[in-house]
């Protein structure tokens, strides 16, 4: 698979995941947190067609047939151009276009100001985990109910801890006064790092602690990593941050996806 955003998502299925290849698709399948609407989900060889929806909400009942907690259709694929998704929309699904940022060793940016204020380090004591699992529910999407988010968020910080067990990343934050203002995730396979889950308080944004924060885990996956992949929203003001530090849009992906609130 060229597109990395797809290529390092997979890293957090190898461990319960499972990457089913089909004819025109694959399914992605997250057993281990079902609620998880970007861990369970068809990944396209195209773009849907028009007045596809109840053809591929068919596919997709019947790949996950025996997991019965997914409540959701989620559908994944490439940069299509300009496609006609009204059928979907119309039924609820939210269309999302999303850039895919790569940023190599040698071509990170310094930041002309930097916020001296925080303290970054990884998470380490359950109680940093606590405090970040607090800042992924007050920070969640709109829409998204308390009572599905919580079982979907307490099984994402199961997943990370496992992979930071296996020495393949860390979760770092950046702390003011042992208050966690900020975090993400740096995850890695071979020599390509993957950030995860990039969250700043809103009462904390604008002070140039998430520009800090990516620029000095950066500075410390290339000890190890040759290039970093980080996937961004690309109508959210974040893109211009990642841009802004070097970062170079190599792919793109665009998703549709319902789920009830």
């Amino acid at each position: 698979m060229e597109n990395l955003g797809y290529k390092t998502d997979f890293i957090f299925f190898e461990e319960k995941g499972i990457i089913t290849k089909l004819p025109e698709y694959y399914v992605v399948q997250s057993p281990n947190n079902p609620t998880f609407f970007f861990g369970n989900y068809l990944l396209l060889n195209q773009a849907p067609k028009a007045n596809e929806r109840k053809a591929l909400e068919a596919k997709f009942d019947k790949a996950f047939a025996n997991m019965q907690e997914v409540k959701h259709y989620t559908f994944c694929w490439g940069a299509s151009g300009n496609n006609d998704f009204s059928d979907f929309t119309a039924a609820g699904y939210q269309h999302e276009e999303l850039s895919v940022l790569v940023l190599n060793k040698e071509e990170l940016i310094e930041p002309s100001r930097l916020n001296t204020s925080i303290h970054i380090r990884p998470l380490e004591s359950e109680a940093d985990w606590e405090q970040w699992q607090a800042l992924e529910i007050e920070e969640r999407e709109e829409g998204l109910s308390l009572k599905n988010f919580m079982p979907y968020i307490e099984r994402k910080k199961r997943g990370y801890q496992i992979l930071v067990k296996k020495n393949r990343g860390h979760f770092y934050g950046a702390f003011i006064d042992e208050e966690l203002v900020a975090a993400a995730g740096l995850f890695h396979k071979d020599t390509t790092g993957r950030f995860q889950q990039v969250c700043t308080k809103k009462s904390f944004r604008r002070q140039g602690i998430c520009t800090t924060l990516i620029y000095e885990i950066s500075k410390q996956g290339f000890q190890t990593l040759e290039n970093l992949v980080i996937v961004a929203d690309k109508n959210y003001h974040a893109l211009g941050i990642y841009q802004r530090l070097g970062f170079l849009e190599r792919f793109e992906q665009e998703s549709l996806c319902l789920w009830a609130s």
